[in-house]
């Protein structure tokens, strides 16, 4: 008696958990956009490996850094980077909208998508994966956030298989992410 309810209970919780994930894609799927201004769904990043850059346009230093240290390491790829999609994903929707963000990008590596959408969808989104933003009144009216950890290498299932450090050199990074592109051409075969 005892295992069978256990395996209900388990079978049930897997079925919620199932529930929460499916209506979270649906409910982000309509209510994200890239830098170009096109709807954008996180299916769009299953089967790949991701680079993913959480951060905000007008960020005086971490942002930019992180974004110039990815776009390095990217570079390094040459022709492997086609197996790898760099996203970058705004906490700053207000002030970050798909034209601002295609500006931004622009000092950056070709191959990035940047993604924003409405307040509350990114903040699921990011929540989801551990970042929780907090806004700061940062010498006089210029509000910063701040969002602790920020890069991160996903795997092809969406889940997040390293936290990149900050500082890390971006040899460093190319090769973690040659690593993850390698793994999943082996999963492929």
């Amino acid at each position: 008696m005892t295992i069978n309810r256990g395996s209900e209970f388990l079978g049930k919780l897997a079925f919620i958990c199932l529930l929460a994930i499916f209506s979270f894609t649906t409910a982000a799927e309509e209510k994200l956009v890239d830098h170009q201004g096109e709807h954008f769904s996180v299916d769009q990043l299953k089967g790949k490996v991701v680079l993913l850059i959480i951060g905000f346009t007008n960020c005086e230093d971490i942002c930019p850094t992180e974004m110039a240290r990815a776009s390095i390491a990217l570079s390094e790829m040459k022709e492997d980077i086609r197996l790898v999609k760099p996203i970058f994903l705004t906490v700053d929707p207000e002030r970050d909208s798909p034209e601002v963000i295609a500006k931004y990008l622009k000092n950056f590596h070709p191959s990035f998508t940047g993604i924003s959408g409405d307040s509350e969808t990114l903040a699921e989104l990011v929540n989801h994966y551990g970042v929780l933003p907090k806004r700061e009144r940062h010498h006089g009216e210029n509000q910063q956030i701040n969002h602790g950890y920020s890069t991160f290498i996903l795997n092809t299932l969406g889940e997040i298989e390293v936290a990149v450090l900050p500082g890390l050199p971006p040899s460093h990074l190319s090769e973690l992410l040659f690593k993850m592109t390698e793994e999943n051409s082996e999963i492929r075969i």
